[in-house]
């Protein structure tokens, strides 16, 4: 029987597998919200009861950083506030914590018009990434010891339209700005892609062979 590392790089290199590889993407309040005896499982012990070919996630070992920007964020009593700063401007974000599915939403969104848009756009061309050390050495730590067995992955986040909708302006605002300023919005796209892109360059350069790196529909702390 084939590990499941080796069931999904075999899969992933097009070549026979035992079964084909299968990983439902469940944590702890999947757990929480289950009937005895999976209601008290800790979530490791799920996948295998489940028989799921879990992947080990390692920790990011990028960092981003600005010269004439800046993005501060502060959690407290289950809200997290994140400000954007610019020579321009200041906008916010607020995200509250939901107990029950333990994921982050937003409830203030920080672009709400035209200049929001263009602040968001300033932050995102004035960040370069570089490769944190301190965190390359834990993800390597991390990838020593569960990496024997299971295909270790790093998120490179969401694409930028997904992040403007579900994160940045919200489903209204989003599709009223791509209706009214397009070419402002590209601009901001752009400038994202460029940061997701150089994020890819800089953790790819970092990886070995073996390692793989998956687009998360979602990225979370």
């Amino acid at each position: 029987m084939m590990t499941p590392k080796e069931r999904w790089l075999a899969a992933m290199r097009m070549e026979p597998v035992d079964r084909l590889p299968f990983w439902p993407k469940i944590n702890e309040s999947y757990a929480r919200a289950q009937s005895p005896p999976f209601h008290d499982m800790e979530i490791d012990a799920l996948h295998e009861w489940i028989g799921s070919d879990e992947p080990s996630g390692l920790p990011s070992c990028i960092k981003e950083v600005r010269t004439n920007t800046c993005v501060e964020t502060t959690v407290k009593n289950g809200c997290e506030t994140t400000v954007y700063s610019t020579p321009n401007g200041t906008t916010e974000q607020i995200q509250k914590l939901e107990p029950n599915s333990q994921s982050w939403h937003p409830v203030t969104f920080p672009v709400r018009g035209r200049d929001d848009l263009r602040l968001m756009t300033e932050i995102y061309a004035d960040t370069s990434v570089e490769l944190d050390e301190e965190l390359l050495g834990k993800a390597t730590e991390h990838g020593g010891r569960n990496g024997r067995e299971l295909v270790t992955i790093s998120g490179t986040g969401p694409s930028p339209l997904m992040w403007w909708v579900q994160m940045l302006a919200g489903i209204e605002t989003a599709h009223y700005l791509l209706a009214d300023c397009p070419g402002e919005v590209e601009a901001l796209f752009d400038a994202m892609h460029s940061v997701r892109s150089r994020r890819s360059s800089c953790s790819s350069s970092t990886a070995r062979p073996t390692s793989s790196i998956f687009a998360k529909t979602r990225q979370r702390r």
